[in-house]
């Protein structure tokens, strides 16, 4: 079993359960994601986004991501919530993976502000703002 960066779009309860009944000992599910980090040089653009999206974005560096996820490393979910979304952390999962293996590889990566724009658009973010969008228009109507 594997998933590559889409794993918080399941459901957690219905995405464990059906790990823990399909993986056998010592099957491993690898959880892929792309986490975005900001350093001091990048922390006021990703605070102007999150303002520009009106989203709750928990900005973090790399050592802090880092740090948390190691202490968190007991319960894969708890891991998985803190590196995607605190909405999709299942405690009870903790039986699901016993210990969880952390692996970070940090690329720094200098965009300008179109390619930026465009990498958003790939995002759950500018999904759910257009969603957001939608469904004001259709109630307004």
């Amino acid at each position: 079993m594997f998933s590559a960066t889409a794993f918080h779009w399941v459901d957690p309860a219905v995405g464990c359960a059906n790990a823990a009944r399909v993986l056998r000992r010592p099957g491993i599910l690898p959880l892929l994601s792309h986490v975005f980090m900001a350093d001091e040089r990048a922390r006021p653009a990703r605070e102007a986004l999150a303002r520009i999206y009106g989203a709750d974005w928990r900005i973090r560096t790399a050592d802090a991501l880092i740090e948390q996820a190691l202490e968190l490393s007991g319960n894969i979910s708890d891991v998985w919530a803190w590196l995607e979304n605190p909405a999709i952390g299942l405690p009870e999962a903790a039986w699901l993976s016993g210990e969880a293996r952390f692996h970070a590889v940090p690329e720094q990566s200098d965009l300008t502000a179109g390619e930026l724009l465009d990498l958003r658009r790939t995002t759950s973010t500018i999904c759910t703002s257009i969603r957001q969008n939608a469904n004001a228009s259709s109630a307004k109507s």
